[in-house]
């Protein structure tokens, strides 16, 4: 019972939202440190879920602690699809709410993925198909 009180307590004051986004920025370094150790180039995007696809803001709250974490770790490969779906729904296509992508939030994230590769020009030269004939 304590538990759950102590939980309640933290969700309500902020410190479990703290304790989570450290977490998670930690999480994310290490990883960007592990994709440069291989002479990568750690690339990441945001992807919406839920009612996230439908704000109208300019950029919500997860987006923005994504792009400082990538900004601290001078990641410049980070971007969001959110403004895709957005771009969609806008011509009525409608997604879920709830659970995993269909298949249609999977197509909108893999173009975000590639508008964003040709138009960032990060493929490398030795790529064999040429991406910018599927824009």
């Amino acid at each position: 019972v304590f538990s759950f009180f102590k939980f309640k307590l933290a969700k309500e004051n902020g410190t479990l939202k703290k304790q989570e986004e450290a977490i998670t920025d930690a999480i994310l370094k290490e990883i960007f440190k592990t994709v440069e150790s291989i002479n990568a180039i750690p690339s990441v995007v945001y992807i919406p879920y839920g009612e996230q696809m439908h704000d109208k803001a300019d950029q919500i709250n997860s987006e923005k602690f994504l792009f400082k974490v990538c900004e601290d770790a001078k990641v410049s490969n980070c971007f969001s699809a959110r403004p895709a779906f957005k771009s969609y729904k806008e011509k009525g296509v409608e997604f879920t709410s709830t659970g995993h992508h269909h298949w249609i939030g999977n197509y909108v994230v893999a173009e975000s993925i590639k508008d964003f590769i040709v138009e960032n020009n990060i493929y490398p030269d030795s790529l064999t198909i040429d991406l910018k004939r599927l824009k």
